[in-house]
């Protein structure tokens, strides 16, 4: 049977949080046979429900999605690894003879997969010892000032409460005396080869994706989400390691619980802490090559528009 796409064809859907990403790639899959491949740093993480946005029930059985609740949210998740798994997803989708449609908004994960991997020092358990102490005993905060002062631009990137990114990004500068910066703008490895034809949806009003993100967080909140982070607390012996604790709104909700913010203060704090990761999304793919941007308010014409560059009727220039 003849392909509706040109052979080898991959799509990235990409954008900030809260754009509607997933609900374009399930109206996609009414057009031509998909599988969603979940590009989402925290949706790969085990207990990562409410809080990640999880796709629901009737999503999951529509359209079969890789790469949702893989890991042990006590376990570091890398780079590396999603780039093992991912590559083999797309291999296993193409030999069913589906198209794969890789969806999310973690932009160093996409770019890993399209242009290779960078040569990054081992894990350092000495210095990250040290790191973990000064975390511990002073807060994220202060690992977020340390990396300011070698890799200012690493620090503009990395939010200060996301303690396993300033870590490393520190522990590579102590073990190369190179930033992660400039270690990221040198050549990278390829080992898969891989020529995707890449969306990324936004707003072009800001305000509405605004209220987006609050919306969503409030029906986040209805549905259960401070119960799901009890829940990830109550088990003791992983609370402490637990990597989902320390990503937007988990800690938030976190702190709450811990009583050391109320209510009402959690709720605003999360909300901006949310729309703070979409301004940090949408300034990584505007620098991506060739993307073609897509209007979440006018997805209808956008996805007439999709299908026929993906199945290559029209040329994207």
């Amino acid at each position: 049977m003849e392909s509706l796409w040109p052979v080898g064809r991959v799509v990235f859907l990409m954008g900030p949080t809260s754009s509607g990403k997933s609900s374009l790639a399930i109206k996609l899959s009414e057009h031509m046979p998909i599988e969603i491949i979940s590009v989402d740093s925290t949706l790969v993480y085990r207990g990562a429900r409410i809080g990640a946005a999880r796709p629901s029930r009737s999503m999951l059985g529509r359209v079969p999605h890789h790469l949702i609740g893989i890991c042990d949210p006590t376990s570091v998740y890398s780079v590396a690894k999603f780039h093992e798994d991912a590559s083999r997803a797309i291999d296993e989708i193409r030999a069913r003879r589906k198209l794969p449609v890789l969806v999310g908004g973690t932009g160093m994960y996409f770019r890993a997969l399209e242009n290779g991997l960078h040569d990054l020092p081992d894990r350092d358990e000495r210095v990250r010892t040290e790191l973990d102490s000064i975390c511990e005993m002073y807060g994220s905060s202060r690992l977020h000032q340390i990396l300011a002062e070698s890799d200012p631009e690493s620090a503009r990137r990395i939010h200060e409460s996301d303690s396993h990114r300033l870590i490393r990004a520190i522990e590579v500068f102590r073990v190369t005396g190179d930033t992660m910066t400039s270690l990221m703008a040198k050549a990278r490895k390829k080992t898969y080869e891989i020529s995707p034809i890449k969306f990324v949806l936004g707003n072009r009003n800001r305000e509405i994706l605004a209220s987006a993100i609050s919306k969503r967080f409030d029906d986040m909140l209805e549905k259960g989400f401070v119960n799901e982070v009890n829940e990830l607390l109550s088990d003791t012996s992983a609370a402490e390691d637990n990597l989902l604790l320390g990503s937007v709104g988990y800690k938030q909700v976190c702190d709450y619980l811990m009583d050391k913010i109320n209510y009402m203060k959690m709720k605003k704090q999360a909300i901006v802490a949310t729309r703070q990761l979409a301004k940090r999304q949408r300034t990584w793919f505007r620098k991506e090559i060739d993307a073609i941007w897509c209007d979440s308010e006018s997805v209808q014409s956008d996805l007439r528009t999709m299908i026929k560059l993906i199945c290559g009727d029209i040329e994207h220039r």
